[in-house]
């Protein structure tokens, strides 16, 4: 018994003319170029959106920094007008001379 191979690559036949065939092509052709500005709109908008949400965080850190700084300076001044409280108090009770 005689096995028959048969070629994985075998040629296909060109299409032959088939009406419609450039209008299609040309239809496939445009969608191709409009899937392209697709995926290149897409890139812009992820570069935006990345660059967004740096500045966004740099901003918070911003911020953060600067209520911590203006935490700070409160604390200093309430100690401050604390400690003045305190020795005008004092004074009012010290026993006058005269």
């Amino acid at each position: 018994m005689a096995t028959r191979k048969t070629s994985q690559a075998q040629k296909i036949p060109a299409l032959p003319s088939l009406p419609g065939l450039d209008a299609w092509r040309s239809m496939m052709e445009a969608q191709s170029a409009r899937f392209e500005q697709l995926i290149d709109e897409l890139a812009r908008q992820e570069k935006e959106r990345h660059e967004r949400a740096l500045s966004a965080i740099d901003d918070a850190t911003e911020l953060v920094k600067n209520s911590i700084t203006y935490q700070a300076q409160l604390g200093a001044q309430w100690r401050e007008l604390g400690l003045e409280a305190a020795r005008k108090g004092l004074e009012m009770m010290a026993p006058k001379e005269g």
